[in-house]
């Protein structure tokens, strides 16, 4: 898996490439989330994989959730965003 960031303007824009399969990789973007309080928005853009770990679809949860973040998940896979909508977490986020 690999991660990028792309600060534009209030809003920060992480990309995930290849799958998210473990723990360590949960992580990586859990710290990614957190060093970044001055954000109130994110962006995840998700190029290749189709599953979504729960331990982050938690995480991104308790971000909306608890800290007021607003967060947009854009899969670029039918399978994932069907996953999300089936998990009603387009009540949460804003998926496209």
């Amino acid at each position: 898996m690999n991660l990028s960031t792309q600060y534009r303007g209030d809003r920060l824009a992480i990309t995930v490439e290849g799958h998210i399969t473990s723990i360590k990789e949960v992580s990586q973007i859990n710290d990614i989330l957190s060093a970044t309080n001055d954000y109130q928005a994110f962006e995840l853009n998700i190029l290749d994989a189709f599953v979504m770990p729960s331990a982050l679809i938690g995480q991104l949860v308790t971000l909306t959730n608890k800290y007021n973040k607003s967060i947009t998940i854009i899969p670029q896979h039918n399978e994932l965003k069907e996953l999300l909508e089936d998990l009603n977490l387009h009540e949460v986020f804003d998926i496209r």
